[in-house]
């Protein structure tokens, strides 16, 4: 997926956007999207973190830091 931009939004006023959430959108490239909050989406959770064992903690970073040079 590569960022693409925002999408065109028609302009709202306060009201219509005050219970309004954005979205990455498919239709429209994965560009972001004014979207309603109350609408069901498919969503990325907050978790805890994991405890990683110090064995694999090199390793761990060794990936992470390939993938910061690949974005």
């Amino acid at each position: 997926m590569h960022y693409q931009s925002f999408s065109k939004m028609k302009r709202l006023s306060p009201a219509e956007l005050q219970f309004h959430c954005i979205a990455m959108a498919p239709e429209l490239l994965y560009r972001w999207t004014p979207k309603s909050c109350y609408e069901p989406r498919q969503f990325i959770c907050q978790t805890k973190l994991k405890k990683v064992p110090q064995s694999k903690l090199k390793g761990l970073r060794r990936r992470y830091q390939r993938m910061g040079k690949i974005n």
